[in-house]
């Protein structure tokens, strides 16, 4: 899920597909470590983005930029 976090069509449903396992059982394995899947998605690019925003190699982006990406 980490390789894919800038793709906007990241669903459940994709993810559980690649790798031959349940909607239902991606939920849980999620749910065993304290998180829905929204949730560590949005967790997991929030952490890129300050990691990209205290990178001085790209202090050069615009903050929308980074976002976006």
């Amino acid at each position: 899920m980490k390789h894919r976090l800038s793709d906007p069509e990241l669903d459940p449903d994709r993810i559980a597909a690649a790798h031959r396992i349940s909607r239902r059982y991606l939920y849980k394995l999620l749910a065993e470590h304290g998180y829905t899947f929204s949730g560590w998605i949005r967790e997991h690019r929030l952490a890129r983005c300050r990691r990209d925003l205290a990178d001085p190699a790209l202090a050069h982006l615009p903050v929308a930029k980074t976002g976006s990406r």
